[in-house]
């Protein structure tokens, strides 16, 4: 078929494996959340704003995300390419930020 190349099929099994991580990921973040909390009294309140946190960034990261590419397209940003600079910028921050803001330790151990 014309466009499914073995490339094509790298990049899907790639995402997949990817997929497969993501997934796996939300039981270490809730580790680090209850972490977090002060101590075991705060826990409901300490979810309960990462969830708010979290509703809030699924609320407004497409509507922004959709903004910047329609932006990067109309006025042709770096040739229209500006969302996925913004965006690989994005990541590299997040990805260096959580060496330093994560605890070192999940647990307290005595």
């Amino acid at each position: 078929m014309y466009g499914f190349n073995r490339l094509l099929w790298v990049f899907i099994v790639l995402q997949s494996i990817m997929s497969f991580g993501y997934g796996l990921s939300f039981g270490a973040i809730f580790m680090y959340i209850n972490a977090a909390a002060p101590d075991r009294a705060s826990l409901g309140t300490t979810h309960g704003l990462s969830q708010m946190m979290i509703s809030l960034v699924r609320a407004i990261g497409p509507a922004s995300a959709n903004g910047l590419f329609s932006l990067s397209i109309e006025h042709e940003y770096l040739g229209g390419n500006l969302v996925y600079c913004v965006f690989f910028v994005m990541t590299c921050i997040g990805v260096v930020a959580t060496n330093y803001l994560l605890p070192q330790k999940v647990w307290n151990q005595p």
